[in-house]
């Protein structure tokens, strides 16, 4: 009311007139919402890729409250990009609004269908090879598992060396209420390894998917692939596989759970008699790189991904008939564990006929994945060679004899420093022979920091002192 006890109406009329205009507004954005929202979305869409050097083309439809739909995209490079090019006819989403805005893209997607895409990716600073995470990143787990998938025709390339990977012609169709099928017309990984016609059943319900039977040879096969997303909304993701080859196997269960900016991860990995051969396409070797006989590989760890000092665990591996070009063993039985910031090298026996290779020593777990190899460790090794010539066989200069050798390896403050006493009763070589034979060797190296491109003689500095007798060499005589 004012001084002479009359109401004031101003204060409200002016509330009505908000009121009436957030109406007008809102009934207007009813109207007109999908040419506006979709013009903003086709300008944010196109400013993106324009940061990421890229040229965007595509048409945008849909209701925006429950779908959206994209056709003739087409995105190709006009600069630096791990994109090469995208090309898709139609991609379908089908969505909850509301669920979308509360919870994100985790639970939201009802239905995801594809038709005819090929997305070429040429990542040139990182070609595809297992590499360690980079602690400056957020790790983050996929947020795109839909209720129901559908994928005709489509194929995805990633540039590489020595082979690009390739996926062509894939095919998906995963429903919760009846059993799909996942069919692969060409699959090529790094190592150049190649399968035509691949196809396996598969079952889809509640985010949690089932794949069968992947047969990638006669002798060869995925029993079964399980990636269960249910609990994707939390920030979980669990996956299991079963992999046969020949009369060996190899089983396993991934844990991975969003948590200080990394994955805490619980690993569980079983095989046994397994050929060396088989695992190279998985780590993106060539066919034949590595061979021979894993006995046993276990694996049990826990931890935050990007940071070794949170490790737990144990790694043990027995391996038979090994062969890697030059490097050649009869038996090698290899034992790490990880406790309190420490992994601790238990066992590296390694022998070849009589000659026989230990090596024992441990090392601090670097909060930072990429201080691997520069965090304080001290390496022992002590080997006993009765048969020489056999050791230096793929040598270009073979040598014979009986020799010991024994010496410590430290590293400190990114610096290593080293020290080996070699022994020898007598050695022969090609136009000569001595006797009493010794050398003691020190070595010292700055370790470069994380992701140098050096070779690892780079800075490496030695000294070697040698003493022998009665030394034959071609027609020189030195006592």
């Amino acid at each position: 009311m004012d001084r002479n006890g009359q109401t004031n109406f101003h204060d409200g009329n002016w509330r009505r007139r908000v009121l009436i205009g957030l109406g007008i507004c809102g009934g207007l954005l009813l109207i007109f919402h999908r040419p506006l929202l979709f013009g903003l979305g086709h300008r944010i869409a196109l400013h993106y890729a324009a940061k990421e050097s890229l040229k965007l083309e595509f048409q945008l439809e849909g209701s925006i409250f429950t779908n959206l739909i994209i056709r003739n995209l087409h995105a190709a490079s006009t600069g630096a990009s791990d994109i090469e090019s995208i090309d898709v006819d139609l991609a379908r989403i089908d969505y909850g609004l509301f669920t979308l805005l509360r919870h994100g893209l985790s639970g939201a997607i009802k239905n995801a269908d594809v038709h005819s895409a090929r997305i070429v990716m040429n990542p040139e600073k990182a070609p595809l090879r297992p590499r360690p995470p980079n602690p400056k990143k957020k790790i983050d787990l996929p947020d795109i598992f839909p209720e129901r998938l559908h994928v005709a025709d489509a194929t995805i390339v990633v540039r590489n060396r020595p082979h690009d990977f390739i996926a062509e012609h894939i095919a998906v169709d995963l429903d919760p209420h009846h059993s799909g099928e996942i069919t692969v017309e060409k699959l090529q990984l790094v190592g150049g390894q190649t399968w035509l016609k691949l196809s396996a059943p598969a079952t889809y319900a509640n985010r949690h998917l089932i794949v069968r039977e992947i047969v990638l040879a006669d002798n060869e096969r995925f029993r079964s692939v399980d990636v269960d997303a249910s609990q994707i909304a939390a920030r979980k993701l669990a996956i299991n596989f079963d992999y046969a080859v020949a009369t060996g196997n190899i089983s396993g269960s991934i844990l991975l759970h969003e948590a200080q900016a990394s994955l805490d991860t619980n690993v569980r990995i079983r095989g046994v008699n397994v050929p060396v051969d088989a695992i190279n396409k998985f780590v993106a070797l060539p066919e034949g790189w590595m061979r021979g006989q894993m006995e046993k590989f276990d694996v049990d760890l826990s931890g935050l991904l990007s940071s070794p000092a949170t490790w737990n665990g144990s790694l043990a591996i027995e391996l038979t008939d090994f062969h890697q070009e030059q490097t050649a063993f009869d038996r090698g039985i290899f034992q790490v564990t990880a406790k309190s910031g420490v992994a601790t090298l238990q066992s590296a026996d390694v022998t070849r006929d009589q000659n026989q290779f230990h090596l024992r020593g441990s090392a601090e777990l670097p909060r930072n994945i990429r201080d691997f190899g520069r965090a304080p460790t001290t390496l022992e090794l002590a080997a006993t060679l009765p048969d020489l010539q056999q050791v230096t066989a793929g040598m270009r200069q073979k040598i014979s004899g009986v020799a010991e050798i024994s010496g410590k390896l430290n590293i400190k403050d990114s610096l290593v420093n080293g020290e080996f006493a070699v022994t020898a009763p007598s050695l022969g070589f090609q136009d000569g022979r001595c006797e009493n034979f010794s050398a003691a060797v020190k070595l010292s190296k700055k370790m470069p920091s994380a992701g140098s491109d050096k070779p690892w003689f780079n800075d490496l500095v030695s000294q070697a002192t040698i003493a022998l007798s009665n030394l034959r060499f071609r027609d020189y005589v030195a006592d």
